[in-house]
C-alpha cells in the first residue's frame, strides 16, 4: 500500500509539572553569578555539571501521528519526522546600582537591537552540535512502531528543554570613571527581568521533494520578575540576599494545528542554515558584547548616579 500520513491524529503534549522560573547563586570560575532558570530539574544547570538534557529537562514535549503503510522501511524511505523550535525574547534585562548613589547605576538590554534582532523577530532555537541533524531539535530520533493492526504504524518524538542564562551579580560602571576621573564603581545587580516565548512545531520532511510540512505546534513560556536585595556580612563583603520573584510563571498552550502565523511557517518550511544566527548563538554573542561595553548603547545605558528606579532598600542598612 502507498504510505499515508494521517495527519488529523497528530498530537503534541508538554510536560512540565514542577517548573517555574527562580533564581539561584552560583560561581562560574571566579565570577559570582545569578543563574535564571526554570526550577525544575535546574541542579544540573546551576552547577554547570550537564550530563543530558534529559536530565536537566524544564520541560519534555512529546509529538505523534499515525501512519499507514506495508511496513517500517517504506515509511523511512519516504519521510522524515522532526520538531523544529522557534524562540521570541521581548524582554530581557539587568539592573545594576552601586552601594550609594554616587556610585552609579546601569541597565543592560539583552533584547536589544543591534546587538540583539529585534523583538518582534523569531528566531531559530536549535544547535549545531545537537544530535538531530541541525536545524531539527527532537531527541534520539523518530520511533515508529505497531499502531495494533497490520498497516498501522504510530511515528513520534520527544524533545527537552531547559532555557536559562547568567547574570553578574556585580560589575563595574564606566560611566563613574568618567564623571570624576576614578576608577569604575562596582554596580550590584538589583533586578531582573526576562519573558522567553517558543513555538516548537511538529514537522514532516518529504524525502522526494525535500519539501517540509508543518503539521502543529506547540507555544510555550517564561516570564521572570526579580528583585535582589545587598546587605553587608560580617566580613564587611557586600551579600546578595534570596531573590524576591515578583512575576514567576511557566505554562505551555495547547497543541494546535498549522504554525504560529506566516512569518514563522516561512522559517519553519525553509529554516535558517546559518548557526550563528540561532537564538542560542546570538544570545551568547549579546551577552559577552554588553559585558565588554565601556559606552552607553541601545543595549547598555550607564550614568554615574542612581537612577529612579533603584530602591532606597538596595543595600541594607
Amino acid at each position: 500500500m502507498p504510505v499515508a500520513l494521517q495527519e488529523t491524529t497528530a498530537t503534541m503534549t508538554a510536560h512540565y509539572a514542577g517548573a517555574r522560573p527562580a533564581i539561584s547563586y552560583a560561581r562560574r570560575g571566579s565570577v559570582a553569578m545569578a543563574v535564571l532558570h526554570q526550577g525544575r530539574s535546574s541542579g544540573p544547570i546551576v552547577s554547570g555539571r550537564i550530563q543530558s538534557a534529559a536530565r536537566a529537562s524544564a520541560i519534555k514535549l512529546t509529538a505523534s501521528m499515525n501512519v499507514l503503510a506495508d511496513s517500517i522501511a517504506d515509511i523511512q524511505q519516504q519521510y522524515e519526522f522532526h520538531l523544529l523550535q522557534l524562540a521570541w525574547k521581548p524582554i530581557d534585562y539587568a539592573l545594576y546600582a552601586g552601594m550609594t548613589p554616587s556610585d552609579g547605576s546601569m541597565k543592560l538590554d539583552f533584547a536589544a537591537p543591534p546587538l540583539f534582532p529585534g523583538s518582534s523577530s523569531f528566531l531559530l532555537d536549535a544547535d549545531e552540535n545537537g544530535a538531530p541533524p541541525f536545524p531539527f531539535v527532537e531527541a534520539g530520533g523518530v520511533a515508529i512502531r505497531g499502531g495494533g493492526k497490520p498497516g498501522a504504524w504510530v511515528a513520534s518524538l520527544e524533545f527537552h528543554d531547559h532555557p536559562f542564562t547568567d547574570r553578574p551579580l556585580a560589575l563595574p560602571n564606566f560611566a563613574t570613571r568618567s564623571a570624576r576621573g576614578g576608577d569604575d564603581k562596582k554596580n550590584y545587580l538589583y533586578q531582573v527581568e526576562r519573558s522567553l516565548f517558543f513555538f516548537n512545531t511538529f514537522v514532516v520532511k518529504d524525502l522526494n521533494t525535500g519539501v517540509i510540512k508543518p503539521i502543529g505546534f506547540i507555544n510555550w513560556k517564561s516570564r521572570l520578575v526579580a528583585k535582589i536585595r545587598w546587605r553587608i556580612n560580617s566580613d564587611g563583603a557586600p551579600e546578595a540576599q534570596p531573590a524576591e520573584l515578583i512575576t514567576s510563571y511557566f505554562t505551555s498552550d495547547d497543541y494546535l494545528t498549522g504554525t504560529p502565523n506566516s512569518a514563522a511557517e516561512k522559517m519553519i518550511v525553509n529554516p535558517p542554515m546559518d548557526p550563528a544566527q540561532t537564538y542560542n548563538a546570538l544570545e551568547t554573542a549579546t551577552f559577552g558584547a554588553v559585558l565588554m561595553s565601556l559606552s552607553n548603547s541601545p543595549n547598555i545605558q550607564a550614568s554615574g548616579g542612581w537612577s529612579a528606579s533603584v530602591p532606597a532598600t538596595h543595600f541594607a542598612p
